[in-house]
């Protein structure tokens, strides 16, 4: 059964059978306010006149059904519904009784906040039992979930920033659980990977900077340790070769992705090779950017089948959170095309479900 599908963390989003909409159209951004409070406060049947102070402000006798914001309430649920059944056509999600509303779907529903409180509790229980494989995949799942701040357009909302500073101070606990967890089994590489991650949502939490810089000056001595090494040719060749399986085209960070494109702009220019460049885009359907898990998903989508329908010698990087670009070689513009073509089609199949749309441009640089 498909369920309804929340997410909160960096933006808000609500998706139903592969439909999402992550602003309602901007048609009306008190229908938004509406549903997320209302989501936020799922637990309770939250009074008219609460509702109306939320949108207008204090009210004298905002709940009096003589209020002329009662009607204009009316109005936006009215509006509401009629939006939410584009959605979800044929369910009910949000309810009413006489003098209140609550978000009660009369289906299953997924809420990243909710799953992500649960795995933050978890993870409480898993420490206490030892169980440090199990609460690491814990710290994993939960960290995986948050791509920022709660409800980011809100952040300043009286009613947001409780949670907000809650949910922020829950990351940073299992970011830093999670580092101490892999430091014990000398996972260093894993450690600069997460703290990197983590610093794109927390770009000024100090205790992860810090344990960034440490972990990458441990890599960068060992690096010169290692270099300072003498090593007979056979050993030089196997170091270089050791990691040679792995197929399809080549990821990298993309400061990385700026030296090779470099490197090939000056060959190409002394050999007169083909060099092309892409950019490939993820949006949805009315050409804005999904927020949350639904672009995290799809992005990592797109990023296997790079990886799997490219050559060896391509070269991929992503250029922000939504896009990545891409370094072809010896490519004329009809097969430019008919790779982009091949990528269109297996993205759409793989997210035959998603509301994402794969957009691509490409020039050549020579």
């Amino acid at each position: 059964m498909d369920k309804l599908i929340i997410t909160t963390f960096g933006g808000f989003s609500l998706s139903y059978n592969g439909v999402t909409f992550s602003e309602f159209s901007r048609r009306s951004q008190k229908m938004l306010l509406l549903l997320e409070y209302l989501i936020v406060h799922k637990d309770r049947d939250v009074p008219r006149g609460e509702l109306i102070e939320l949108l207008w402000g204090s009210q004298k006798g905002a709940d009096n059904p003589e209020n002329a914001h009662v009607n204009a309430l009316k109005t936006q649920f009215s509006r509401l519904r009629e939006e939410l059944n584009r959605i979800v056509p044929g369910k009910n999600v949000i309810s009413s009784k006489v003098g209140s509303y609550s978000f009660c779907p009369d289906m299953e529903y997924y809420l990243d906040f909710e799953e992500f409180e649960r795995l933050y509790k978890q993870s409480h229980g898993l420490s206490d039992i030892s169980d440090k494989a199990g609460l690491l995949v814990c710290c994993f799942n939960a960290i995986e979930l948050y791509h920022g701040d709660f409800l980011h357009s809100r952040a300043g909302e009286h009613w947001v920033v409780p949670l907000n500073v809650y949910f922020r101070h829950a990351y940073i606990k299992l970011v830093i659980k999670a580092i101490e967890i892999l430091e014990e089994e000398n996972r260093n590489d894993e450690i600069i990977s997460l703290c990197r991650e983590a610093l794109l949502a927390e770009p000024g939490n100090e205790i992860i900077k810090n344990k960034f810089a440490q972990m990458t000056d441990l890599y960068n001595n060992a690096l010169k340790e290692d270099k300072g090494k003498v090593s007979d040719f056979d050993s030089v060749i196997e170091s270089l070769t050791e990691d040679s399986s792995d197929k399809g085209a080549y990821y990298c960070d993309y400061e990385g992705f700026k030296k090779v494109y470099s490197h090939e702009l000056r060959f190409a220019e002394r050999n007169d090779r083909g060099v092309n460049v892409f950019l490939l885009s993820i949006t949805d359907k009315e050409g804005r950017i999904p927020e949350g898990a639904a672009l995290s998903s799809a992005m990592g989508s797109l990023s296997r089948i790079i990886t799997a329908n490219l050559r060896i010698g391509d070269v991929y990087a992503k250029f922000s959170p939504s896009q990545f670009m891409m370094l072809l070689r010896k490519t004329d513009d009809d097969i430019c095309e008919m790779i982009l073509e091949r990528l269109e089609r297996c993205f759409t199949d793989e997210r035959i479900k998603g509301a994402e749309v794969l957009v691509y441009e490409f020039q050549p640089i020579v």
